[in-house]
């Protein structure tokens, strides 16, 4: 490569490249018109500046040097009228934008103070050295500014207490039972072990006291998916979705707002994942994770530390809308337009409220046949010695359905009854008044409700039945009218009392409390991936949850009849209006003026009038003819593929909703500890959520333990209150995640 080429502005000499050097990494070797032209170093900017400048100049075009030295085109158009019009000095200083207030009189003063104040060990650094340095230099400046100054120092400090030999330092502190020994994966495993070493505040803190209920809830979860090869494996994704849930960063959009170097520590990482690799792994786990495997093992967990002891399930859907412009299919809302179950959860919820399990399903199928689905689902689940009794809404109320409970399903039910129109005030009933008691804001003051419970004779059928009768006082507008109002429900479960089977029933409410609090608080109807497929053939070929027939072969209601048999009684509606107008204009004369009928019809307007019902009539027979040849029902699924509609992929909003219950659950054990301290009901969720938000100061100490001074709130009764929580939390035996479960202990920082 020793020819020399000729500088021009021909198209073959403005083919520029710049690749690295041989010899040296951090040398930069351009070549114009396919020979060796110049070198630069890479960490010499100016170098760079003076070539853009000169190529630009020469006329070559400005994409041709943008792409070869990766600078933007409109820096080339700047950087060569700089250097044309003030010469090559003008590059090597950039004087724009307003001068920085830092000077290197400023930068050393307060270097000098960061490393001295640091040394004393004291706390809150950086108000300090913006005070000092406003008193001395009269400038105010950030602690942002601050922050970056003294990012040398920081680092030069941090070296200075590293070992040269980390490994050999820290595993003595380390348990002996059973523990790994610190793992180094390249960058994570090592970095937060030197930083709690060396100690720092973290405004995440707080979310530490979540993680000895996150490990149980995924006991037999997280294990599988561990890599200690990867900075960030499956397991530390889903730990990093059930913790950031907690900061209302409910999807995966807002992980950018997160300070990745604190929040790491929730994850036992030195630093979180990035937007970037969460989108990232969340396509790696959609091809990894299996989530039916995944949501039998969290719901048998939540049995077992959050739900044990239920044996009421509550079941419903919970319906999500879509504004989107796609075909889609469409349900009917009172209030809007939602979709049905095309992006519908089936939810199973305890007798607590506490959600066990979900299903996310394409519309292929109603809630009345979906029901034994999610029966026989928490069945194989279910481990009590009684019978599992499943309360629902009317909408699957249903006799042959019912049936299925004492034959197939071999499990109680519990609904209200659909359209009753009984005048049970009519009816000779006695009935007993029976309180039930609500919890409120103070525990020894529970809201009473006194209802009156009456049950009749048994429903005959094709199974046994037993119908009762609830009887409560009107109030407000409607007392006005009467003086009770009545409600009546069914059940196959004979050995209960009534009294018992009424309050399984008024309790379903809980269940809807949570899907506001999943809505409003973890965003369980955020849309994860815009997705979409067509329906195809074998689209529910792989679906073992329904039978065949529910899948392949599921009929529905012909949807062209329906556009048919709105016109047909539209213009039925036109031809009785004629017929009456007709009527009216030959009959309703005065003795003066009678007329007979067919002098009437021989009126102008009446001519008028038959015309158009003649046409009307022979349209009526058109659409009567078109109706009886469509056939009344057709399959489903090649109607939807006929109609080019448009279906979900929930392969990411599966995951994403399965961590997201997680995470609501993770935090019901949590107040389930915290209710032992603290039982005003009013302010007790958002008194959690305080302390899980909570910031605090982390160190390692020389026993191998992490110390966690939480920041102490305003007033004493607070910090009592916060101080014997964290007594308890300490009780459980609480520890790191990541490669090495280090054991946690919380305080109270002082105040």
């Amino acid at each position: 490569m020793g020819m020399q080429g000729i500088l021009g502005t021909q198209r073959g000499n403005e083919i520029i490249a710049t690749v690295t050097n041989k010899n040296d990494p951090e040398l930069r070797d351009v070549y114009f018109g396919m020979v060796h032209f110049t070198s630069y170093r890479a960490d010499d900017r100016e170098a760079k500046k003076i070539l853009v400048g000169f190529l630009g100049n020469a006329g070559v075009r400005k994409t041709a040097i943008s792409d070869a030295l990766e600078t933007n085109p409109c820096l080339v158009t700047r950087y060569s009228k700089s250097m044309r019009e003030e010469g090559i000095a003008s590059l090597l200083e950039d004087g724009r934008g307003r001068p920085g207030k830092v000077t290197e009189e400023i930068g050393v003063f307060v270097r000098k103070q960061y490393e001295q104040l640091r040394k004393k060990g004291k706390r809150n650094i950086r108000p300090k050295i913006k005070q000092k340095v406003k008193e001395r230099f009269g400038v105010e400046i950030s602690r942002e500014l601050i922050r970056q100054v003294t990012i040398p120092v920081r680092e030069e400090q941090d070296l200075s207490r590293q070992p040269e030999e980390p490994r050999g330092k820290f595993l003595p502190l380390l348990s002996s039972r059973g523990l790994p020994a610190k793992i180094d994966n390249g960058t994570n495993g090592i970095r937060l072990l030197k930083r709690l070493e060396a100690g720092f505040y973290s405004r995440y803190a707080g979310g530490l006291l979540l993680n000895v209920f996150v490990a149980r809830l995924t006991e037999g979860v997280l294990e599988g998916y561990k890599d200690s090869q990867s900075a960030y494996d499956i397991r530390t994704f889903m730990i990093m979705i059930i913790q950031m849930v907690q900061f209302d960063i409910v999807n995966i959009e807002r992980v950018k707002r997160i300070n990745r170097r604190e929040f790491g520590l929730l994850l036992g990482v030195g630093t979180s994942p990035s937007l970037k690799t969460m989108r990232r792994k969340l396509s790696e786990a959609v091809e990894r994770l299996d989530m039916e495997k995944i949501s039998i093992k969290l719901a048998q967990n939540y049995l077992s530390n959050l739900s044990s002891g239920t044996d009421t399930f509550y079941v419903d859907d919970h319906l999500e809308t879509y504004s989107g412009k796609e075909k889609v299919l469409l349900g009917f809302s009172h209030v809007y337009d939602r979709m049905m179950e095309g992006i519908q959860h089936t939810f199973v919820h305890d007798r607590w409220g506490n959600p066990i399990c979900f299903e996310l399903r394409d519309n292929f199928n109603n809630f009345r046949e979906y029901l034994p689905v999610m029966v026989k689902r928490v069945k194989s689940l279910y481990r009590g010695r009684r019978k599992p009794t499943f309360v629902f809404d009317r909408f699957g109320y249903e006799r042959k359905l019912f049936a299925q409970f004492d034959k197939g399903l071999g499990a109680y039910y519990i609904v209200w009854t659909k359209a009753d129109k009984i005048d049970y005030e009519k009816e000779p009933l006695k009935f007993d008044e029976v309180e039930f008691y609500f919890r409120r804001n103070i525990p020894e003051k529970p809201r009473k409700v006194t209802i009156g419970i009456s049950e009749l004779p048994g429903v005959r059928g094709e199974g046994k039945q037993r119908k009762i009768v609830l009887r409560r006082k009107a109030t407000r507008r409607i007392e006005r009218k009467k003086e009770y109002m009545y409600s009546s429900l069914v059940t196959n479960d004979m050995g209960s009392g009534k009294e018992e089977i009424v309050e399984h029933l008024i309790y379903r409410w809980r269940e809807e409390c949570d899907f506001k609090v999943e809505v409003n608080e973890f965003g369980i109807d955020q849309i994860t991936s815009y997705m979409m497929e067509d329906y195809r053939e074998d689209i529910f070929s792989g679906d073992e949850l329904l039978p065949s027939d529910f899948r392949q072969e599921k009929m529905m209601q012909n949807p062209m009849l329906k556009p048919l048999r709105w016109r047909k009684g539209k213009i039925k509606k036109e031809i009785a209006k004629i017929d009456q107008q007709l009527g009216k204009r030959t009959f309703t004369q005065t003795k003066k003026t009678e007329r007979t009928i067919s002098a009437a019809m021989k009126l102008k307007r009446n001519k008028e009038a038959l015309v158009r019902r003649e046409q009307l009539k022979r349209q009526l027979e058109e659409i009567e003819e078109k109706i009886a040849s469509l056939p009344e029902r057709v399959n489903r699924l090649e109607c939807l593929i006929y109609g080019k509609f448009k279906t979900f992929n929930f392969s990411k909003k599966l995951i994403m909703d399965t961590l997201k219950v997680c995470a609501r659950n993770v935090r019901k054990m949590a107040l389930e500890v915290f209710d032992h301290h603290y039982q005003n009901y009013r302010d007790q969720l958002d008194f959690l959520r305080r302390i899980i938000k909570n910031g605090g100061h982390i160190k390692l100490n020389g026993r191998g333990m992490v110390t966690v001074e939480i920041v102490p709130f305003d007033t004493e009764a607070e910090n009592m209150v916060l101080a014997n929580f964290l007594k308890e939390i300490n009780a459980a035996k609480p520890r790191m995640f990541g490669d090495n479960p280090l054991p946690i202990r919380f305080k109270v920082g002082r105040t």
